[in-house]
């Protein structure tokens, strides 16, 4: 794949991850929108630096169309920690499937904790753990089944730039 071909598709699931940050699912305290999906997509699809970066973007998106609710620092935090996430997600995937799928949702969903207990009391992130536990579970899904269905057509993305 010729490398305008690969910008483009980049540039494709970046603003991918706009729309989809804007369907949101009500998860008790929190809520579940599948900015991620281009993210954990273009980590295997490409490499995993690419699927970080635009899991970085996506949960921005979401942050800012919600307001960013718990204060712009909170998120930039949980952006980061969604760029380590999908990163850590395409690099095992590629070595193991299930391991990657397990290591991706367990780091979304405690990654960020730590520094969060420093912004925030205790039972505000033990509580959010659940819900984004199974929005993690439902973002790499997706993007699964959406990279094992398009895979063959993109088979030779997996070069490095």
């Amino acid at each position: 794949m010729n490398y305008t071909k690969k910008i483009t598709i980049i540039a494709v699931l970046i603003a991918l991850s706009v729309p989809l940050s804007l369907v949101k699912l009500p998860l008790g305290v929190a809520t579940a929108s599948f900015d991620a999906v281009p993210g954990y997509l273009a980590a295997v699809l490409f490499v995993p630096f690419i699927g970080g970066i635009i899991g970085f973007i996506g949960h921005l998106a979401t942050a800012y169309s919600s307001g960013f609710p718990f204060g712009i620092l909170i998120h930039f935090i949980i952006a980061t920690s969604m760029f380590g996430s999908c990163y850590m997600f395409g690099f095992l995937y590629k070595k193991s499937k299930m391991i990657g799928f397990i290591v991706g949702v367990l780091l979304n969903t405690f990654l960020a904790a730590p520094f969060l207990l420093l912004l925030l009391p205790t039972e505000a992130v033990i509580a959010t753990f659940i819900p984004i536990a199974i929005a993690s579970t439902l973002n790499i899904l997706v993007g699964i089944l959406v990279y094992e269905r398009i895979k063959n057509i993109f088979s030779d993305s997996y070069e490095e730039y």
